[in-house]
């Protein structure tokens, strides 16, 4: 027997969820209304499987894969960083220097001692 597994995608998997969700909602509010009898219990429940619906359908094309954008490249930050992009002008690579020789020097503790005040 072959089995064959299926990549089902995440909001496939939210819409089931959700979707079911609210139908076991709905279900429950009508046992509750033709079985026991209580409608207000059947009101809340219809309105839980009204507002688990409306949350899915809001949540759904929020969740849709965006299409590809040619001008969204992840070259890195700054000018010249992408392929194609305008060189970069000519203080950059000394501006980068300076930076990275900022970022990678050791930080200073500000709890390096008490302090002496200076008296005259």
């Amino acid at each position: 027997m072959l089995v064959r597994f299926v990549t089902v995608s995440f909001r496939t998997h939210l819409s089931l969820a959700g979707f079911g969700l609210a139908g076991v909602y709905a279900t429950v509010g009508l046992v509750e209304l033709v079985l026991i009898g209580d409608a207000r219990a059947a009101l809340v429940f219809g309105a839980s499987a009204a507002v688990t619906g409306a949350l899915i359908a809001v949540l759904l094309p929020l969740l849709a894969p965006r299409p590809d954008d040619s001008d969204d490249d992840d070259g890195g930050g700054g000018p010249g960083g992408g392929d194609g992009g305008p060189p970069p002008p000519p203080w950059w690579p000394e501006f980068e220097r300076e930076f990275w020789s900022h970022v990678d020097r050791p930080k200073r503790s500000s709890r390096s001692g008490p302090r002496e005040r200076a008296t005259s």
